[in-house]
């Protein structure tokens, strides 16, 4: 399954954005990933999964914060370039790195 990076930028941060995110990919069980503050007010989204519910949890996120997401910026990483630990399940919350 294809691993993307996800950034986020607009006023993601203070607003229950990470958690939100947490909750809804809760319910597209094949999605694994981290997501995090970073020090520069966006969030960044680090996910593996089908890359229709992907696309789903983006829309839910848009969904859930109409007007707070100016822009995200997806890109696919190549296999030996994906953080994730192989066993990862569900979206955790963690810090920048």
């Amino acid at each position: 399954m294809p691993t993307y990076r996800i950034y986020f930028s607009g006023q993601v941060q203070g607003v229950g954005f990470r958690a939100t995110c947490r909750h809804l990919a809760q319910r597209l069980p094949a999605l694994a990933g981290q997501v995090c503050n970073l020090h520069d007010g966006r969030v960044r989204l680090i996910v593996r999964g089908p890359v229709e519910d992907i696309d789903r949890l983006i829309d839910r996120l848009d969904a859930e914060f109409p007007g707070y997401i100016d822009g995200v910026d997806r890109r696919e990483l190549s296999p030996e370039n994906d953080p994730l630990p192989p066993t990862l399940s569900g979206v955790q919350v963690t810090r920048e790195n």
